[in-house]
């Protein structure tokens, strides 16, 4: 498609708005205060070793200053760790020497040699049905380790007739399995009918005795259709049991000559297995009534502990107290305020897996658990503040000035919990008991009992704080390196340029360009300067120069529309799809590349035809020999103030003292 040029002119009269807004523009963001990371980088460490060690409570915190030195502003961060305090109500009776004294009730161990306390008689319910009732009914479980052993010598003599039997038997046993089955199958086929057949000689109703004949229709043209199948089903059956049944009953013959006694002993085994069982669950059956009794000491509520936490703590004012200290040893910081960084976006994680959760939870050893409940809002993940959201840049440019939200939040990145807190979390600081594993061992004439005893035991609680930690997530503007981009268009080089390129395209997006292709554009009459201080003070180095390498190929692109629309009669747009996606040089687009390209700033322009010296000024005096001869300079420049999002994190411990 063919578009006419606007006006030199009118574009130039546009771009000089826009200089003048951007200058205003930047004027106006010298107002705002904002950190800068790398501002006085060698000062600020130095004053901040000073600070930590005149003031360990400031070891977790950051100190930033002002992009602006004028302001003389140094900004705290929250401590990236802190401790604050909560209260203990107590309303119940601790009981500790109670819950201790049904510890060792309910866990009482002999001490010294546990095989000579196993003999001497019963214990304790939790000793013998771990091992003392193992060594007092030694001529039980002899005798049924022999009468095992007993089997297992006769199995291993006799290996190919129980090889023979194993084998025979698991046939029979499938066959005679497949062959109920199919009888049964086949027996419903005919009995389904005989059944319906029955019920409609009592029916009386008309209704019901039309659905009974239409059941029994069904019913018959069921039996019609799955006959045949049933009935091969059933015969298959029967062949293979009718084959296997003599092997089987050989086999069994074999067996049974060969170890004549197998069902008695087997039978011996598990009257003596029941006559054990039946003396050690009277001691387990003990052991658990104790065991409850300890729970529901270990598990009853106490008290409440309760606290308030905060994202804030002290750093302000502990910071402000460093700086007064420190200017009167080293001037520079004379006469600096302190304030809190303005940070926002807060989100509190109150983590439920650490350490108050097993001072309050009800869990005890074994399986048994009683939940606590919880009141306030010590949840997962919340927001204790808000605001709108906001892009990851914020940029003043071409007249439009973007000032970054940044604001002391509404609560102050704070809350507040209340947990109940039991016996056992008082009494021993952990709802989970302490263990200690016993190794026994005893050796009878036919087996041996080795097992490893784990016998819980009470433990005062060394410290008398509970503790609950609480992490936060923040985000907060950082000023970044300003940038300058000036770019210029010798008229009279790009004209010939262009009159070289012919019918092939420019003005293509491209994520870098190669040294050949830059020396070409240098080449062509357009060049751009790129002012940055290259501090670090950006989050994403690569990132950057990417962004700025955008920006720089955008300023080439739009000098050169102007060009076109100014100088050029016709010309060939093709809408091009952007090489990268999304593009950061996209933001940098100027009016000229808007009018020539329709907003698509990957498009590609060919074909180009230049005015005459005639269509230019009205006569002729620009031509000689057929050929114009323009001189001039067409010039773009762009400024930005940028401001970047950085996240912080900041984790509170709040300790209650019981």
């Amino acid at each position: 498609m063919n578009k006419q040029g606007c006006k030199s002119e009118m574009l130039k009269s546009k771009f000089t708005v826009s200089l003048l807004a951007m200058a205003v523009s930047a004027a106006t963001m010298q107002a705002v205060a904002l950190p800068k990371p790398n501002t006085n980088t060698a000062k600020l460490d130095k004053f901040q070793s000073y600070a930590i060690k005149n003031d360990p409570l400031l070891k977790g915190v950051s100190i930033l200053g002002d992009h602006d030195p004028r302001l003389k502003v140094l900004y705290v961060s929250p401590s990236s760790k802190k401790t604050q305090t909560g209260s203990f109500e107590i309303n119940s009776t601790p009981g500790c020497n109670y819950l201790q004294g049904q510890y060792n009730i309910t866990y009482n161990m002999p001490s010294g040699d546990l095989q000579a306390a196993a003999k001497a008689g019963p214990f304790s319910p939790y000793f013998d049905s771990q091992f003392g009732n193992y060594v007092r009914q030694t001529t039980i479980l002899d005798k049924m380790a022999s009468k095992i052993a007993e089997i297992d010598r006769l199995k291993e003599q006799n290996k190919a007739i129980v090889a023979k039997y194993t084998k025979y038997k698991f046939e029979f046993d499938t066959a005679q399995a497949d062959f109920d089955k199919a009888d049964s199958e086949l027996k419903a086929l005919s009995s389904k009918i005989t059944e319906l057949i029955s019920l409609l000689s009592l029916a009386t109703e008309e209704e019901e005795i039309t659905a009974l004949k239409e059941a029994i229709a069904a019913a018959k043209q069921e039996a019609k259709e799955k006959t045949p199948e049933a009935k091969a089903a059933y015969k298959e059956a029967y062949k293979r049991l009718i084959k296997v049944r003599p092997l089987y009953s050989q086999a069994l013959g074999d067996y049974q000559a060969a170890i004549p006694n197998m069902e008695e002993i087997q039978q011996q085994i598990s009257t003596l297995s029941s006559i054990f069982v039946t003396f050690n669950n009277s001691s387990i059956e003990a052991w658990n009534r104790s065991e409850e009794i300890r729970q529901k000491l270990e598990t009853t509520p106490v008290g409440i502990a309760a606290a308030s936490y905060s994202i804030w703590g002290q750093e302000e004012t502990l910071l402000r107290a460093a700086v007064n200290r420190y200017s009167s040893i080293n001037h520079f910081f004379h006469g600096y305020t302190v304030s809190r960084l303005p940070i926002f976006n807060i989100k509190g994680h109150a983590k439920r897996d650490m350490k108050i959760n097993n001072h309050v939870s009800g869990s005890t050893a074994g399986t048994s658990t009683l939940s606590h409940s919880t009141v306030g809002d010590a949840g997962n993940s919340h927001a204790v503040s808000t605001n709108t959201e906001v892009p990851e840049h914020m940029f003043t440019k071409d007249g439009a000035t973007v000032e970054p939200e940044a604001k002391t939040l509404k609560n102050n990145g704070s809350g507040n919990f209340r947990n109940i807190v039991t016996r056992g979390a008082y009494c021993t600081g952990s709802s989970t008991p302490q263990q200690n594993i016993v190794k026994a061992e005893y050796k009878a004439s036919n087996y041996s009992f080795n097992p490893e005893i784990t016998v819980p035991y009470y433990k005062s609680r060394s410290s008398n704080v509970l503790a609950q930690t609480v992490a936060f997530d923040y985000d907060y503007f950082v000023k970044t390196d300003p940038i300058n981009v000036s770019c210029r268009l010798d008229i009279e080089k790009f004209q010939s340029f262009i009159a070289s390129k012919g019918s092939s395209g420019f003005l293509f997006w491209r994520k870098s360009w190669s040294e050949t292709e830059r020396k070409r554009i240098d080449k062509s009459g357009m060049k751009c300067d790129v002012d940055i201080s290259p501090s670090g003070a950006n989050p994403d180095p690569l990132k950057e120069r990417q962004r700025i390498e955008g920006i720089r190929q955008m300023m080439i692109k739009e000098i050169a529309a102007e060009f076109i629309l100014t100088y050029a009669k016709s010309w060939k747009v093709s809408q091009n799809s952007p090489v990268v996606p999304n593009g950061e040089g996209a933001k940098a687009v100027g009016t000229a590349l808007m009018s020539l390209c329709g907003g698509n700033m990957y498009c590609q322009v060919g074909s180009i035809i230049l005015k005459n010296g005639a269509e230019l000024f009205g006569s002729n005096k620009g031509r000689t020999k057929n050929k114009d001869f323009l001189k001039g300079v067409i010039s773009r420049h762009y400024k930005e103030q940028s401001f970047t999002i950085n996240h912080g994190t900041a984790v509170v411990d709040v300790k209650v003292r019981l």
